[in-house]
């Protein structure tokens, strides 16, 4: 009775002040006030105080409403303010919907969301549970799309919890056993990331491992039940009990009426703090005795449950449990009385239908949503990656590369060098080579001119013919590259391909010292039969006064295969000494 008087003062209380406080519009609203923050830090703890400090206070804010309703609600009271808490929400959507600006801070996108999940417990009470879904689903979506992460963490990690818990017992009050673990899983996560107490842990791993068992997924089950049951050190709690019972039930069914499991029943059923547990315990072990076809055992137990239990659900299960048996052992007339009882219910899953195909449309939108920010969440997590990857390759790369363009410059500068200086001492010796090259052709023309059988026109007119044949245009780029290049008899004639003579060229020069020299390649011919085109190429190039070396670089011969090719000439001419001037006398 003073239970109740209590509560008709607080909601008379409640009454009053949502009639002299006008909904305030978002022009007059300020920030939340640190008065109403410190109740919001007191409620954690002390729901109670909380409540009673807001009751002694007229503050015109939205956030008062969302912490009135929150207080009422952890108070056990009914959401009376409901119309106050649906402006507040309205309010907050306008600083955090699409339209709004941009920059939202943390927490009014967290107040929105609590005042989403406000709504929906406030629908739930009313038992409306497609519309509290919704809304629960709603907070989940604007915690989830508006704030990172690494954000959710303390109250608002223990508020996402607490979302995913209730959506845990709807859907598994309705049997959706994969949307009940989907929850529940989510729910977990969040309940180890604040470090919330044991006891709520080891809660949410039996509902987990409940989901499983009612999927007949005995093993999973078995492994969340004792991982719940490991982490609490009170074993005299009433979920430590919870626990050890739903391990000693699926002991006995599947092993046949365990006699260790059954005696832990009996025990558990010993160690009831208050009737609704007592009833608990008995329903356990009517199962157990049911499941294993000893009926007037679990006659017994069921018979008891149903006569004294006020939960319908626990009722439920029974009484369909006492009907199987009572078909069993022809119970005629006792049998009416359970399946009466059950009409309403068969009616109401019926009803149900439509609830649980709305429930998982609503389930399907969420994980795709979830889905979706997950990929997208993943490609700018990527594009940062490579950003970042981008990043540390340019630091690492620009030092090596200025460190080698520096490296490279330095090495042309010396390349550059050594060339200037090497290009120097070519010039050197192409001078030189110059220098003998004339001086070796001032001599024979010096003893061209001391031939007895050459009268002085004669000479003059050799003189005169080999100085032309000396100006063509392909002898002097022939002995222009001859005198630049310096060809060594040591290197690879192919490392020289780059200057070699095409036929054309061949071809010129031939032309050159017929044109020049009175025919020079068909009389050599007609005078040396034995000599056969190419030696006649290489008799005007000798003529020219190339060494073996420049005629290997120029026609692409190997070094020795030249010299070989001087000794045939000579020996078919018959001359062992200077064959340039055998030539030129020749000519």
């Amino acid at each position: 009775m003073f239970k109740g008087f209590i509560k008709w003062i607080v909601l008379m209380a409640v009454a009053l002040i949502g009639c002299q406080r006008p909904t305030p519009s978002v022009e007059t609203v300020h920030a939340p006030s640190q008065r109403l923050a410190a109740i919001d830090t007191l409620m954690q703890s002390r729901p109670d105080s909380a409540l009673t400090l807001l009751l002694d206070s007229t503050i015109n804010d939205p956030y008062y409403q969302l912490l009135l309703a929150e207080a009422l609600y952890k108070n056990y009271y009914d959401q009376i303010n409901r119309s106050d808490l649906l402006d507040a929400m309205a309010y907050y959507d306008s600083l955090c919907g699409r339209d709004a600006a941009r920059h939202v801070s943390t927490n009014d996108v967290f107040l929105l969301a609590r005042c989403h999940y406000m709504n929906g417990i406030g629908f739930y009470e009313m038992d409306s549970v497609v519309l509290a879904c919704q809304e629960y689903m709603k907070a989940l979506d604007i915690m989830e799309e508006q704030l990172p992460e690494k954000e959710v963490v303390g109250y608002k990690a223990k508020f996402m919890a607490l979302i995913n818990t209730h959506l845990e017992k709807l859907y598994s009050e309705l049997y959706l056993h994969e949307q009940a673990l989907f929850f529940g899983k989510q729910a977990l996560v969040y309940y180890q990331k604040y470090e919330a107490e044991k006891w709520h842990i080891a809660w949410i791993l039996e509902e987990i491992g409940m989901q499983y068992d009612m999927m007949d997924n005995d093993d999973t089950a078995s492994i969340y039940y004792n991982e719940g049951l490991g982490i609490l050190a009170d074993t005299n709690s009433a979920v430590y009990r919870d626990i050890l019972s739903k391990i000693s039930l699926l002991s006995c069914i599947n092993n046949h009426t365990n006699k260790t499991a059954l005696q832990q029943l009996y025990k558990l059923l010993n160690q009831a703090e208050n009737e609704q547990e007592r009833l608990l315990r008995h329903s356990i072990i009517g199962e157990v005795y049911f499941h294993n076809a000893q009926f007037d055992s679990a006659w017994i137990h069921l018979q008891m449950v149903y006569e004294n239990s006020n939960n319908n659900e626990l009722k439920k299960q029974v009484a369909e449990w006492l009907v199987e048996i009572c078909k069993v052992q022809s119970r005629d007339i006792e049998i009416f009385k359970y399946a009466d009882f059950l009409v309403p219910f068969a009616n109401l899953e019926e009803n149900k239908s439509w609830i649980k195909s709305r429930l998982t449309e609503f389930y399907k939108t969420y994980v795709l949503k979830k889905q979706e920010r997950k990929y997208l969440l993943e490609n700018k997590n990527l594009r940062k990656r490579k950003l970042v990857v981008l990043g540390g390759l340019f630091l690492i790369v620009v030092p090596i590369v200025l460190v080698v363009h520096k490296i490279k410059t330095n090495k042309i500068d010396a390349l550059f060098k050594q060339e200037r200086y090497t290009h120097e001492i070519q010039q050197k010796a192409l001078l030189g080579k110059l220098k003998t090259s004339n001086e070796a052709l001032r001599n024979s023309i010096k003893r061209i001119e001391n031939l007895s059988y050459m009268d002085s026109a004669e000479q003059t007119n050799f003189i005169k013919d080999y100085s032309a044949f000396m100006a063509e245009p392909i002898c002097r780029s022939i002995l222009d590259t001859v005198h630049q290049q310096c060809f060594k008899s040591k290197i690879d004639f192919v490392l020289y391909k780059e200057y070699s003579l095409n036929k054309e060229q061949i071809l010129a020069l031939r032309l050159a010292a017929d044109r020049k020299m009175d025919r020079f390649t068909v009389r050599i011919r007609k005078r040396f039969p034995d000599l056969n085109d190419d030696d006649v190429t290489y008799c005007c190039f000798y003529l020219l006064g190339l060494s073996e070396a420049d005629i290997s670089a120029l026609m692409q011969k190997a070094y020795p295969t030249v010299s070989e090719r001087k000794r045939k000439i000579k020996r078919i001419i018959g001359e062992e000494n200077d064959l340039l001037f055998s030539l030129r006398n020749l000519v």
